[in-house]
């Protein structure tokens, strides 16, 4: 590398079409680029090779169209590092990796002021110039992001190599300002958490619940997800009419930001889903929310959109998040065990003797509605509650903490649902968990705290990834909007 090539910053792509090739990849190997400009299908094909110069793939087509121009013309430079060999995955997804981009002295124009545009197309590079080097300065991540895709979408598809590129650029210098701002948020909210304090235990049969009170009584910056789709300002739906198992589009109308919390039971469309993290969605944007199946056996629609139904039991809960954990880590993509979680929830109908034709989740709450409506009776929640530990006999089941008791009682009915489905099945347990137990749990969960630094949504993206708890969070407007954790 040159020492007059510049560094401008990361772009996430994929290596695709490695079916057709030999050479193999291994995470984090450092991979480079080799231009075919004969290549029969595609004259700006870029090839991408391992270290051992073996070809295994390309770069993907939309990419390489803007792309090549510029390597031809030796005004950029570009190298990548894998970080994700999935051969299993290769036909569906590619292999996810990072290109990592260079501006070489014949390419400084493209970081240059345009004083006087002979065209439309230059002056359109200008305004996204103006706006790429503006946004350096600034210190919301989500905004620099939701400015990079609105200015992609205001674009036309005629734009010059440069203008793609500086475009392109915008998710990389959003994660620049996250990054300086996350550790301060995680160090943040394990401040809060060492606030919390335990109210009095609340006792029925097995179960024991420990209210949790904090200094998040403020109102909520955001709409609940639930609510939101009542006003019909969010829906959330299929990603397309064919549909994908682990996504779902949720699409935001409203004034506000919009809460969508890890657990929740999307019912409807082709087939139930449960939410993979908490996620912040933007006022007025769409996102593609992660999330895992919890109906094995349909996949055609009942409806167009989804409802918010239930919360899914601890336990699944859990294993769903560990295994969303391990994969972000893999394959940074924000992907549940599919087949865990219908092991769960096979498990759980099997154990409650509940029939359904799907393996639905869902049936099992609708069958025990007598049995939920007997734990539900007990004593509620405080007033000035924002969170709470539950568990059953001496295990802690786990925690779930909002940043309102406003947004606490709004979700208090269909999340305790959740629990008390668990404690159905474990009605024979025996013991208590000591507020003394409780409060440690607590404290594992500041212990580890940590950060995404590739959030989805708005705001810091929280995981809690121990020996025995786990758990997802987000961390938004200088508060801890949502935390759940579990025990095990």
């Amino acid at each position: 590398m040159s020492k007059s090539d510049k560094y401008l910053g990361d772009i996430r792509t994929r290596i695709v079409g490695r079916q057709y090739y030999d050479g193999q990849v291994r995470l984090e190997e450092d991979i480079s680029l080799e231009r075919e400009p004969d290549n029969e299908h595609d004259p700006n094909a870029i090839g991408v090779m391992n270290q051992d110069s073996e070809q295994v793939g390309h770069l993907p087509r939309e990419l390489a169209h803007w792309l090549a121009p510029l390597i031809d013309a030796g005004k950029v430079r570009a190298e990548g590092r894998c970080e994700n060999p999935f051969p299993q995955l290769e036909h569906e997804v590619g292999t996810s990796m990072r290109l990592k981009t260079y501006l070489r002295p014949k390419g400084k124009a493209i970081l240059q002021r345009v004083k006087s545009p002979t065209d439309e197309l230059q002056a359109l590079h200008e305004a996204v110039r103006r706006a790429f080097a503006d946004a350096r300065n600034y210190e919301d991540p989500d905004l620099v992001r939701r400015l990079g895709e609105h200015l992609s979408a205001l674009a036309s598809r005629g734009l010059l190599p440069e203008t793609q590129l500086l475009l392109a650029l915008f998710p990389h210098i959003a994660n620049v300002i996250r990054r300086k701002q996350s550790g301060g948020s995680v160090e943040s909210a394990k401040s809060f958490l060492s606030t919390l304090k335990l109210g009095r235990a609340l006792r029925y049969k097995e179960l024991t619940v420990y209210p949790l009170f904090g200094h998040n009584g403020h109102e909520p910056v955001y709409a609940l997800l639930q609510d939101a789709i009542a006003s019909k300002t969010a829906e959330v739906s299929e990603v397309d009419e064919s549909g994908d198992i682990p996504s779902l589009r949720v699409t935001n109308r409203g004034s506000k930001p919009l809460l969508v919390p890890e657990g929740d039971i999307l019912i409807g469309a082709k087939q139930d889903r449960v939410v993979n993290i908490t996620i912040i969605v933007a006022a007025n944007s769409q996102i593609i929310l992660p999330v895992s199946c919890v109906e094995q056996g349909r996949w055609h629609h009942v409806s167009r959109n989804f409802d918010v139904a239930f919360s899914a039991p601890p336990r699944l809960r859990r294993d769903k998040v560990r295994s969303v954990q391990r994969n972000r880590s893999e394959r940074a993509e924000a992907q549940s065990d599919q087949g865990e979680v219908w092991e769960n929830v096979h498990a759980m109908l099997a154990m409650s003797a509940c029939p359904s034709d799907t393996d639905s989740m869902a049936d099992l709450y609708r069958a025990r509605r007598d049995r939920l409506e007997d734990y539900r009776k007990q004593p509620a929640l405080p007033e000035k509650a924002i969170g709470f530990v539950m568990a059953s006999g001496n295990r802690i089941l786990g925690v779930d903490l909002f940043d309102s008791p406003r947004t606490m009682s709004r979700v208090w009915p269909r999340v305790q649902e959740g629990y008390f489905i668990e404690a159905l099945c474990d009605e024979d347990a025996e013991g208590k968990v000591t507020r003394k137990q409780a409060e440690e749990f607590l404290a594992r969960l500041g212990e580890n705290l940590q950060n995404n630094a590739e959030p989805i949504g708005e705001g810091t993206e929280l995981f809690i990834d121990g020996k025995d708890v786990s758990g997802t969070g987000v961390w938004y407007q200088d508060r801890l909007c949502h935390l759940s954790a579990f025990c095990g």
